[in-house]
């Protein structure tokens, strides 16, 4: 998982700051055959330094330089920390997680405004825009259950149980492995909070209709009480995560 964040870290870094000069200044003149198509939605799937999401957006154009728009995003967030265990005594037994509390997921619900740094020039190209959005974040923790072993009175005889992790009862030596998701699907939690996103959209192709687009940018959770992920780590009231995204969609009147 390293080794994945700092290649992401790497391409929103190029992506945002090592284009060249030109593509930042604005040519009127691609845009004297155009018809303004107002309305525009897209949908994208997203890897981010803590996970992966999907999402929607939903915008009207204002002028050709400027929409207004709304988002939908729904991720996983995993913990930094996160290393996967096995019981090497058994055989066919699940991965888990030693020391996870719960897993952890965003759903992102904003506003937000989009503006264009540079039109596409008339054969195609790259059209790039700068964005952010804000709004709500609804964080769902659903406890994580284990298969645990619960040894006998006799010699080399056990039970195997499904548990929710118990910091002070589960060990690496009696955990037999992970238990299904829909375990603890009905003690499921909800946290409010907000969320600031913004960054760069490049859009490229050359049909003014469809949204063909690669998005770089950086996303701030913040909520009221801290949210419990692991057990022997600090938990976390702010969440900051780097993401790129890719989009497809249309425009229309």
């Amino acid at each position: 998982m390293i080794g994945f964040r700092k290649i992401l870290y790497l391409l929103i870094i190029i992506a945002c700051f090592c284009l060249p000069d030109k593509l930042f200044s604005q040519s009127p003149t691609n845009l004297d055959n155009k018809v303004l198509l107002t309305k525009e939605y897209n949908v994208f799937a997203m890897a981010h330094t803590e996970g992966w999401g999907i999402g929607g957006r939903f915008g009207r154009n204002q002028t050709f330089y400027k929409q207004r728009m709304m988002e939908f995003e729904l991720l996983n967030m995993k913990h930094p920390k996160e290393i996967k265990s096995i019981n090497p005594y058994f055989i066919g037994n699940k991965s888990y997680i030693f020391g996870k509390l719960n897993y952890l997921y965003f759903l992102r619900l904003g506003l937000g405004t989009q503006k264009t740094l540079n039109e596409k020039p008339y054969w195609g190209g790259v059209k790039v825009q700068f964005f952010y959005s804000y709004g709500l974040t609804n964080a769902f923790t659903v406890p994580v259950y284990l298969y645990v072993l619960n040894y006998t009175a006799n010699p080399g005889e056990y039970i195997v149980s499904e548990e929710r992790f118990d910091a002070g009862k589960h060990d690496q030596s009696n955990i037999y492995g992970r238990a299904s998701w829909f375990s603890g699907l009905g003690e499921m939690n909800f946290h409010s909070g907000l969320y600031f996103k913004s960054g760069c959209n490049f859009e490229f192709g050359d049909n003014d209709n469809s949204v063909k687009a690669l998005e770089a940018g950086f996303v701030v959770d913040g909520f009221l009480k801290e949210i419990q992920m692991m057990a022997f780590d600090n938990n976390k009231q702010l969440f900051l995560s780097f993401y790129l995204s890719f989009h497809l969609g249309k425009r229309y009147n």
